[in-house]
């Protein structure tokens, strides 16, 4: 693999309402032609940049989590987006799942396992990178690495010290307080390849149990193919939450 390499720019394509994405191609600075620089190329696609994220995690920080839990009023009235005017979002689909935007212009989705309500866990996705080639399966990795790190510092910056870190070699992962909210690796392959936790569970709220991962695509690891690699930041309930 080449150390050096330089990216080029692609305007986004998003539709206003839409996360503003940046996308940027980042290719071997060592080919001669356009063509055989696009054989080289990684596509680096920012949903929230380290920066923005800090933002909403500001935001978040100081929303009455107990009526996020609760969920939102039933989709096809106006009380959803009163709902949403609370904390400044716009509701953007309403099927299943709530999907917002934020005032800062990113997508959280409040997920619900496709019942509306109650809310498990908000979800924003952060970063991704992806190549068909099997040359830069290690650099799409690295990449992916230094992302999550650049956010974990903008989450220490907000939420102090996470309650732990882990990677996917950890041979003292925690289990999860309840089923389903993290899995365990099986190998040092396996995902979440990097996860940290602010477990903010207390007495006297609904504060939210906050998992910052990094995942490697399965492809990664193989000989022939491509790679993958995504950051996602979530806010999960703080106990398991059922259907009323």
């Amino acid at each position: 693999m080449k150390d050096a390499h330089f990216s080029r720019t692609r305007p986004s394509t998003s539709p206003p309402l839409c996360t503003p994405m940046s996308h940027r191609m980042i290719m071997d600075a060592s080919c001669d032609t356009e063509e055989e620089c696009e054989y080289f190329m990684i596509e680096e696609i920012v949903h929230i940049t380290p920066e923005l994220l800090r933002t909403e995690l500001e935001d978040l920080r100081n929303v009455d989590w107990t009526s996020i839990w609760s969920g939102p009023p039933h989709p096809g009235t106006p009380d959803v987006q009163r709902w949403c005017d609370r904390y400044g979002w716009k509701a953007l689909t309403t099927e299943f799942d709530l999907d917002v935007q934020t005032r800062h212009g990113n997508k959280l989705d409040l997920q619900s396992n496709g019942f509306w309500h109650p809310v498990v866990s908000v979800v924003a996705d952060l970063w991704r990178a992806i190549s068909a080639l099997p040359e830069t399966k290690e650099e799409v990795v690295s990449l992916g690495v230094a992302s999550w790190e650049n956010y974990l510092a903008q989450g220490t910056g907000v939420f102090g010290e996470p309650s732990w870190l882990r990677h996917s070699g950890s041979k003292d992962y925690p289990r999860a307080p309840y089923d389903g909210l993290w899995s365990r690796p099986r190998s040092s392959q396996d995902n979440p390849y990097r996860l940290a936790c602010w477990d903010l569970r207390n007495p006297y709220d609904d504060s939210p149990i906050i998992l910052l991962e990094q995942s490697v695509s399965l492809r990664t690891w193989q000989a022939a193919g491509g790679a993958g690699s995504s950051a996602r930041i979530s806010f999960n309930a703080p106990r398991k939450l059922t259907r009323g």
